[in-house]
């Protein structure tokens, strides 16, 4: 085979969906047999997938009849995320189960409902966190959700961990909060033209400190008391960062998926936490509701600055 044509091959293996795989040891060369063993897609399957995927949605979906109208376009817009899809059989963790509705060629699906369900009441606990001035450090460390933790992070002005979370992050604050400060002198400094008084080698010393410091403190730099509450994406991932919030009072609330324990949290919602269409969609759900917490509380701010004080009658 050419070397183009196997070039083509090549790319086309890989950017094929990996959805079922078999292996094959006896594929061109070496890359090739790697690429095909990962990525292949087995044809005389494709019609099992459509069928299999058809069912789970028919399965995720419950009679829309038992549902108001704006509950029914709600577990629409769900079910049309991916956040039904749950882990295997084998991964699940036993008290997930009353969140499983079914499963489908060994593949757990969540039921929706019951999501709903976990959304409102977590909805409630982040209005009343807001309202009452309290910040929301999110945390989402996988590659398919720090994307939207940072962009939601930056819109609302709220703290957030998307790198690997550093311990001791609540249940150490005090150090954090020092290590912050220090963090914060440092880029003053620089921006000031401080660091010119320094040698070539101290500064590039000092700015390789301040790169990262930056990794580490971006997204909490403005985190000056401990959050009022935590939101976390993958509990499976963030398992410190639960068990600290815990150790230190701060209700959790965590998207998880069918392999972790909803114990392990305050309010666990359960989801497919492995799809970044499903994560934006959640992540834009919350964001909503803390806008109108944001706004709910400036009105009731404003209401009661505007209303006088009645003198007490003597």
């Amino acid at each position: 085979m050419a070397k183009k044509e196997q070039k083509a091959k090549f790319l086309e293996i890989l950017t094929a969906p990996p959805i079922f795989y078999i292996p094959n040891s006896m594929f061109f060369s070496r890359g090739l047999q790697i690429a095909q063993t990962c990525r292949i897609l087995v044809p005389a399957r494709m019609e099992k997938i459509k069928e299999t995927f058809e069912a789970v949605e028919t399965q995720a979906l419950p009679e829309e009849a038992q549902l108001s109208p704006e509950e029914s376009a709600l577990l629409r817009e769900m079910m049309e995320a991916g956040l039904f899809y749950g882990r295997t059989k084998s991964r699940t963790h036993p008290k997930m189960r009353p969140f499983v509705s079914g499963t489908r060629n060994n593949f757990h699906v969540i039921d929706l409902v019951k999501t709903m369900t976990a959304l409102g009441t977590a909805t409630k606990i982040i209005r009343e966190k807001v309202e009452n001035g309290k910040a929301v450090l999110f945390v989402g460390t996988t590659s398919v959700a720090k994307g939207a933790i940072a962009e939601i992070a930056k819109e609302l002005a709220m703290p957030s961990v998307t790198v690997r979370w550093l311990g001791g992050t609540l249940t150490n604050f005090k150090v954090i909060t020092e290590r912050i400060n220090h963090f914060k002198k440092l880029k003053n400094e620089k921006a000031s033209g401080g660091l010119e008084k320094y040698t070539k080698k101290e500064r590039v010393v000092i700015n390789r400190e301040i790169e990262r410091l930056e990794r580490m403190f971006s997204g909490i730099e403005g985190m000056n008391e401990l959050p009022g509450l935590l939101f976390v994406i993958d509990a499976k991932a963030s398992e410190t960062a639960i068990r600290e919030a815990k150790k230190m009072g701060i209700p959790v609330v965590a998207v998880m998926n069918t392999e972790s324990d909803p114990n392990s949290v305050d309010y666990p919602v359960p989801a497919n936490d492995r799809s970044e269409k499903g994560i934006h969609w959640l992540v834009n759900y919350f964001e909503r509701t803390i806008r109108e917490a944001r706004q709910e509380a400036m009105k009731r701010k404003e209401v009661k600055t505007q209303t006088p004080e009645k003198k007490p009658e003597r």
